[in-house]
């Protein structure tokens, strides 16, 4: 599921929510030349083009209900909005709003229901009524949000099978003082860049762009990066993901580089991003000793994008801490 995917039900569903708690148009009374709409808090008198709205003196489980409804129902409203932009700008982990998020949007549903069950009847005189909209877009919004959130938050522990993050090992740094190594002659002037490769039970064989071949073990990979290149070409903010084994250099994956892993669970449906984001779940999942760097875990939770390297020269101070 794409972020936007998974955005758009959250989204939906918090204007729902709004929309349908605010709204007079929970009942409709038919008074003749007249018409009345009756809301949570508030009822709307009008005849022809005149409308007086009064606020709605009610008693008993529906004046509780109706209150119960409108309030947590602003309140879900903003806590969806609130998990929306915790994904879509931030990339921090969000489990305490959307737990919120959830449990205000039960509450609402079931308030829902209660307040239609207890309407109040001494309003029952004004005329024949009938059921209108605002109920059905209010428990549309607080099921839609639900499993908006929820489909969310199953995406973003699709690492579960991986260890705390940690940052890259010491062992994979250069030495102090050591000066950056000189780039190789792959397609992006970059080292370590994967051309194609295969994977099995026990790891991955990839053939690098600057020639050879080379054997890594999943239980060998200490930790995962990804960044995305410069922006001027002829980087153009491509990914990267450095897979590092403790002590030896990387291998690094480009989006270029997966289409040689038809393997990968899910098969070969979805973007190259999707790709590499499903090869560091089979890593987590085969090997529970593998780190997320902190700055790339956002990223490989579908929360956002890899930190962005600004220019050249911050290429070759990051390309820097690895041996090889």
């Amino acid at each position: 599921m794409s972020e936007p995917q998974r955005q758009a039900p959250v989204i939906l569903s918090a204007g729902a929510l709004m929309i349908g708690v605010t709204s007079h148009a929970w009942w409709t009374f038919d008074l003749g030349l007249a018409s009345a709409r009756v809301g949570l808090r508030e009822l709307e008198l009008c005849d022809g083009a005149i409308c007086i709205t009064g606020d709605l003196a009610s008693r008993g489980g529906f004046a509780v209900a109706s209150s119960i409804t409108c309030f947590v129902g602003v309140i879900a409203a903003l806590a969806m909005v609130a998990t929306a932009g915790l994904r879509a700008w931030t990339g921090l982990e969000q489990a305490a709003v959307a737990r919120a998020a959830i449990t205000a949007a039960s509450v609402v549903a079931v308030a829902t229901v209660l307040t239609l069950s207890t309407f109040d009847p001494r309003l029952a005189p004004l005329g024949d009524h009938s059921l209108s909209w605002a109920p059905w877009l209010t428990l549309g919004g607080a099921g839609l949000g639900i499993y908006g959130v929820m489909a969310g938050h199953r995406a973003d522990h699709s690492l579960r099978g991986v260890a705390p993050i940690q940052s890259v090992p010491a062992a994979s740094l250069p030495a102090a003082g050591q000066p950056p190594r000189p780039l190789g002659h792959s397609g992006l002037g970059l080292r370590f860049v994967v051309a194609t490769g295969q994977l099995d039970d026990d790891g991955l064989t990839v053939q690098l762009e600057a020639g050879g071949e080379r054997r890594l073990a999943w239980r060998e990979i200490a930790s995962v990066v990804a960044r995305r290149l410069p922006p001027e070409p002829p980087f153009d903010q491509a990914l990267m993901v450095d897979l590092v084994p403790a002590g030896a250099a990387p291998v690094r994956l480009l989006g270029a580089s997966m289409a040689g892993f038809p393997a990968l669970p899910g098969g070969g449906a979805g973007s190259p991003r999707d790709h590499l984001r499903r090869l560091v779940a089979l890593i987590g999942e085969r090997n529970r000793g593998c780190t997320i760097e902190p700055a790339s875990a956002g990223f490989f939770a579908g929360r956002g994008e890899a930190p962005l390297i600004g220019d050249r020269r911050q290429l070759d101070d990051y390309d820097a801490r690895y041996r090889g």
